[in-house]
């Protein structure tokens, strides 16, 4: 009974924790020194209108898609709070 209980709540913890994402679609997270010899496209911004644990994971996946569409292979994170604010930049 101990064991299962153990297991049980290792489940539901690992459940709770929300995802990560550091890429999506082609496009990779960056920071400065990345992006230093990229060409800027523009800024992106990614929004969920479903809330929980994964709102984060929601949002930052919808700003690499935009991304995506416009040809970024990276994002610079400006703020990842309420929405997920990024600038997107083709790399060679």
């Amino acid at each position: 009974m101990k064991k299962l209980f153990l297991v049980t709540t290792t489940i539901l913890i690992s459940g709770c924790a929300s995802k990560q994402i550091n890429s999506f679609d082609g496009v990779r997270e960056a920071n400065h020194t990345m992006v230093k010899a990229c060409e800027f496209l523009g800024n992106v911004n990614g929004s969920s209108m479903i809330p929980g644990p994964d709102y984060v994971y929601r949002c930052k996946k919808d700003a690499f898609t935009k991304a995506s569409k416009i040809g970024a292979t990276h994002i610079l994170w400006l703020s990842t709070d309420n929405q997920a604010s990024g600038q997107a930049y083709k790399c060679l």
